[in-house]
């Protein structure tokens, strides 16, 4: 249907200026969104590399703090391994905080999960280790993250030692979270 007094072939050029418009829109908004996905994904490795890092060091200073077997720590010693046990526990917090939201991507998010998970198991295996952190907690906020991110890992990959926690219940907007990756 052609206004009165418009030219058809000015019409049928405004629809094919329109529709390569329209093209040219979609294909910037795929390559906008696949750069998104990209930095996302690059954002994430940084992350990982860091935490784990992080986690890492504190780790080897934590272990190089445990004087030898035979000699019983002095009190200072004590002290300088509690601190370091303290340091270590708060970045795995941090990660477990960072896992449980589901802040990572890709391949990223598996292997912090995975890294996360051995480390706290070889905290959890340890008697001495593990009664020591348990005495970090002060309150039922100590350490949520790592508590919830306990209760989510893999059946049969890790279980919270009896003394540490009681089963974490997450509020209705971290249970969404958790599920569907819904971010306030």
């Amino acid at each position: 249907m052609t206004p009165v007094g418009a030219a058809p072939e000015v019409w049928q050029r405004a629809d094919k200026l329109a529709l390569s418009t329209l093209c040219i829109a979609v294909i910037a908004l795929l390559i906008a969104w696949r750069t998104l996905w990209r930095s996302n994904l690059n954002a994430s490795v940084a992350t990982a590399s860091s935490l784990m890092a992080d986690i890492q060091t504190s780790l080897n200073e934590y272990i190089g703090s445990i004087p030898a077997p035979p000699s019983p720590p002095s009190e200072e010693q004590e002290g300088q391994m509690t601190e370091k046990l303290e340091i270590l526990m708060n970045r795995l917090e941090m990660a477990s905080a960072i896992c449980v939201e589901r802040s990572l991507f890709g391949i990223s998010r598996t292997l912090v999960r995975n890294y996360v998970l051995d480390v706290l198991t070889v905290i959890v295996e340890n008697n001495y280790v593990c009664m020591e952190a348990g005495k970090l907690l002060k309150d039922e906020a100590t350490f949520k993250y790592i508590r919830w991110f306990m209760e989510i890992a893999p059946k049969g990959s890790i279980t919270t030692p009896s003394g540490w926690y009681v089963r974490y219940e997450p509020t209705c907007i971290e249970w969404l979270r958790m599920k569907i990756g819904w971010a306030a």
